[in-house]
């Protein structure tokens, strides 16, 4: 499983969405979820990959820039890869 393919699933099953339109390219904000559910998504995301998200403004705006955060994350702080979780 790839860390998109991950982040799909899991953002399919905590909002109950429909994940064949999680597609890479797709906005965080067309999701139809605040903002609010989205930092405790990043929660999960860290709890997931065993990695920190930093706090600072980084620019997620789509799937994709969530699953290229988390990858590099994973490398820099030595968590856990998609494939190992």
């Amino acid at each position: 499983m790839t860390t998109l393919s991950k982040i799909q699933a899991l953002l399919a099953k905590r909002f109950d969405l429909d994940i064949a339109t999680l597609r890479p390219e797709r906005a965080l904000n067309e999701l139809g979820v605040d903002s609010l559910a989205v930092i405790e998504f990043m929660f999960v995301l860290e709890d997931e990959f065993g990695i920190n998200i930093p706090q600072d403004d980084v620019a997620l705006d789509t799937i994709q820039d969530v699953a290229n955060l988390i990858e590099k994350l994973v490398q820099k702080q030595g968590g856990k890869t998609a494939a190992s979780s």
